[in-house]
């Protein structure tokens, strides 16, 4: 990695810092090292929920939670499509099995 590619990249951690995090874990310029661990403990929860969310969602193909947004939506929508489509194959073949029957006149209208 290079000096720019470091520098670039703690500038956008820096700016997240400070634009996210700082108040919450450095009220009054001063760290809250138990505001940190809860925040800490919230982020893990967050990133195992949203891993089984994404993985039930995209039919197993995606659990990793820094995922990009785009990828986990197209994922999903295959997955809907995928699950739409058996279902409309799944009613005709009912539609295919039940077709051809016909109600026993000599049952019909009987109390069972």
């Amino acid at each position: 990695m290079t000096d720019e590619q470091l520098t670039t990249g703690n500038e956008e951690v820096e700016r997240d810092f400070a634009d996210f995090w700082a108040e919450i874990v450095c009220p009054g310029g001063v760290w809250d090292l138990q505001q940190v661990k809860r925040e800490l403990s919230d982020f893990h929860a967050v990133m195992h929920e949203a891993g089984k969310a994404y993985d039930t969602l995209t039919g197993g193909r995606i659990s990793k939670v820094n995922t990009l947004a785009v990828h986990v939506i197209s994922a999903v929508n295959e997955n809907f499509e995928r699950l739409a489509k058996e279902d409309r194959e799944d009613r005709q073949a009912l539609i295919e099995r039940i077709k051809d029957v016909r109600p026993d006149p000599d049952t019909m209208g009987r109390e069972r």
